[in-house]
């Protein structure tokens, strides 16, 4: 039988965990956004027929999107496979 008691010590932690990692998506989203339009700026203004800003930001737009989907689209897979893992366990 799969045991759901779940605390609200618990519930607390994993409300501070998801609140957390979605102020940490905002920083490295807006600390992006800083960033490249700094190289857009640079690059127009030193070698405008040589586009080099396109690749530091595709490359750290990957990363990005990486960590958008593990913050908002993976993440309750995520603690649902956790809960799975740690109800094998604490069976053996």
């Amino acid at each position: 039988m799969e045991n759901t008691n779940i605390t609200d010590q618990d519930k607390l932690s994993q409300a501070k965990k998801r609140a957390k990692d979605k102020v940490d998506f905002i920083s490295h989203f807006l600390i992006f956004v800083v960033i490249n339009a700094i190289l857009i700026v640079i690059n127009l203004l030193t070698s405008p027929n040589s586009l080099w800003f396109v690749f530091p930001f595709f490359g750290w737009g990957i990363g990005l999107v990486v960590h958008f989907f593990g913050v908002f689209v993976f993440d309750g897979f995520l603690q649902n496979l956790e809960k799975k893992f740690v109800e094998q366990e604490m069976r053996k």
